[in-house]
């Protein structure tokens, strides 16, 4: 068993599939699955992921057009590793990504792991407010113990800004995920079902 899997769900984004492949396997951490969900792609996808080193990638494909919480969730369904990372294809892992998060994991067994982000909105972006630039939090190498159960509601949220939990930033234990899948029928589920409170799990983050 992986100790990571890399969710990257996809549908006719090959070239900015291609470079979010790359930035996974350039990660300095080995122990990892990726696994690539193309949702009814027309274009090259398929393609793309098999010009990569087959070792450390799944391309797996849906048998018709999912709605994104659809197709997060039958990723999802694919992953063998004790933790659930799922990334953008229009997002990247910075190098060091992996390891640092291990190491978290493994210091405190966290059931969330949260961490910051940093997004470039280029020239193109709808908001005039953020077109062409930066957003970014000030990064303090520190740990925070939070409650699972506030991470994972605002995870759900799906807010625009990076600050956490961003989907891209944020992966999950398998017996968690597994938890909420067997009570709700999915994990990758939005909008999110109340989760109750009073849960035991904790969430690091950085």
């Amino acid at each position: 068993m992986p100790f990571f899997s890399i969710l990257i769900p996809t549908r006719n984004r090959s070239n900015l599939l291609q470079k979010a492949i790359r930035s996974v396997l350039k990660q300095d951490w080995e122990d990892y699955e990726l696994v690539v969900s193309d949702n009814d792609s027309s274009d090259s996808t398929r393609q793309v992921v098999e010009s990569f080193d087959p070792s450390k990638i799944r391309y797996i494909r849906t048998p018709q057009f999912l709605s994104s919480a659809d197709n997060w969730e039958f990723a999802r369904r694919h992953a063998s590793g004790e933790y659930i990372w799922l990334i953008g294809d229009d997002d990247y892992l910075v190098p060091g990504s992996l390891r640092e998060a291990a190491a978290v994991i493994r210091e405190r067994s966290p059931d969330v792991l949260a961490a910051g982000s940093v997004a470039y909105y280029d020239p193109s972006y709808p908001d005039s407010k953020f077109s062409n630039c930066v957003e970014y939090r000030s990064f303090t190498g520190k740990v925070i113990d939070v409650d699972a159960v506030t991470v994972i509601k605002a995870y759900f949220e799906f807010r625009r800004s990076i600050y956490p939990p961003h989907p891209s930033a944020t992966c999950f234990s398998r017996s968690i995920t597994d938890r909420i899948a067997s009570e709700f029928g999915a994990f990758f589920a939005p909008p999110f079902p109340k989760v109750r409170d009073g849960s035991d799990c904790l969430s690091c983050g950085s």
